[in-house]
């Protein structure tokens, strides 16, 4: 119980630093970018749980951006992202969660373009 809310303090003490920023600027990808490459590993979890946070919103509204297989990873999913934003740096002015959807989107289609997947 002691090492839970030792590791809830550290956490939210790290959101605190990283939100501190405006929130117009706390959307685009030359901020996420910055806190998921900065080396530090309270703001690599920070990062890893705003991802985990869309990707789960995606897969808990039927998979309608893009489809997982079974058994793929967040940390799968991380990699997929920085990956194909590290390829575009033109465009990190960019809202963070479009261009991060859209990189899992290219990897993972869906069965149906446009339609919405229900399996789960």
């Amino acid at each position: 119980m002691r090492k839970s809310m030792l590791v809830l303090g550290v956490v939210m003490s790290a959101l605190v630093g990283v939100f501190s920023a405006k929130a117009e600027e706390t959307n685009s990808a030359n901020y996420w970018m910055a806190v998921c490459k900065s080396g530090n590993p309270t703001k690599h979890l920070v990062c890893m749980a705003y991802l985990k946070g869309m990707i789960d919103g995606n897969m808990n509204s039927g998979g309608i951006w893009f489809c997982p297989p079974p058994g793929a990873t967040y940390d799968q999913s991380f990699a997929i992202i920085i990956e194909d934003l590290e390829r575009q740096p033109e465009n990190w002015h960019e809202d963070f969660v479009v261009l991060a959807t859209v990189a899992l989107a290219k990897v993972f289609r869906c069965p149906h373009p446009g339609e919405i997947n229900f399996r789960k």
